[in-house]
This record gives C-alpha cells, structure tokens and sequence, in this order.
C-alpha cells in the first residue's frame, strides 16, 4: 500500500508503447507519415505460425497517420520487424529506456524493453509483439511520461525532480535544485513531434 507506482510499478505499457517504436521507424528512415500499410485483421510474423490481431479482430490499415491514431497493432509488428533488433533496441535506448531514469527519489525501478545486446535474429516474432507493447515490455509510468513529454517538447528530455526545495520551520531555505534551462540529454525523436501535435 506505500508502494510509490509511479516509480517503481513496471507495467507493461501496451499500445502507448507505439510513441518509441513510431519515432524510431521515422528517426531511422523506415516510415514517413504518408507511408500506407495494408488493411487487414492478421499478420503472421516470420519464425512463428501464430497471428498477430489488431485490438478486437478489426481491420486495420492506412497511412501512418491513419493506424497511429487507430492504435492498430499490425503496422507496429511490422515496423518493429522492419527496423530489426539493433535499431530497435538503439530507438528504446535513445528514450532512456532498459535503465533506471535519473530521479531525485531512492530506488526508482528501471523499465524493460530488451537484454543488453539481446539477439533477435532468430525471435522476430517476439520483437513483432514487442513493436506494440506486448510480450515482456515493462515501463514505469514515469518513464512512460517522460517519453511522451519529450516528443512534445521536440525531442528534448528534461530531467523530473520531486524537491524544488528545503526550508527549516521558519520558512528560511536550506537548500534549492539547481536546474539547467538547457535538456538533460536530447533525444533524435523530434521528427515525430509535429504530425502527431496536429494528428492526436
């Protein structure tokens, strides 16, 4: 019951997962907004016998505007399949992602989303599952915040702090955050940041 959530919770992100893979197929050439996928309501990925469904069995297909805000699963798989294991897991790493974010509060958890140096080449059907969120994707709710916050601060990570500052119970200050009006680290995700301000 004292468990801070947002913290230290690692659920698996679903369908909001598709704001890193989206970013990362545009980052790396692989997609652009007007890129079409096909309608359909199953795709087999390689390596595997078992369909891949888009939420509820529907049909789903479009540019990439069009599945984004649609949240099909398909193109997703089929993106993550597309830019392959490296360049995936290079697009979670460029969000912060597989490691613990830097925070002013003790022990907050670190988010899932691949091994270091995990080979795929022979489990595309688990990236395809990965692509959306699914299979062993796990993020803090904050790490999921901070990803989006990013993208909408043109691909600039801020560092999140909890104490502005300290004071005695006079009200005198002890100490105050120092911040930098310049981004912790920038991230190559700004590509993304103005079709999805005019699509979502």
């Amino acid at each position: 019951p004292l468990l801070n959530r947002p913290l230290v919770s690692t659920p698996p992100p679903g369908s909001t997962f598709k704001l890193v893979t989206t970013s990362t197929a545009i980052k790396d050439g692989v997609v652009n907004p007007d890129t079409v996928f096909p309608v359909e309501k199953q795709w087999v990925p390689p390596q595997t016998n078992n369909p891949i469904e888009n939420y509820g069995g529907k049909s789903c297909g479009g540019n990439l505007r069009e599945v984004f805000r649609r949240s099909c699963n398909i193109p997703f798989a089929r993106l993550a399949v597309e830019l392959g294991g490296k360049r995936f897991s290079d697009g979670a790493d460029d969000f912060g992602l597989n490691e613990a974010p830097p925070f002013d509060l003790p022990s907050p958890a670190a988010s899932f989303v691949n091994a270091p140096g995990e080979d795929f080449d022979n489990k595309l059907a688990v990236l395809a599952q990965r692509g959306f969120g699914a299979e062993n994707v796990q993020l803090t709710p904050l790490q999921l915040t901070m990803v989006a916050a990013t993208i909408a601060n043109r691909g600039n990570e801020m560092s999140p702090y909890v104490v502005a500052r300290t004071a005695d119970r006079n009200g005198t200050t002890i100490t105050v955050k120092v911040t930098n009006t310049e981004p912790a680290e920038p991230r190559p995700c700004t590509m993304i940041y103005g079709w999805t301000n005019s699509t979502i």
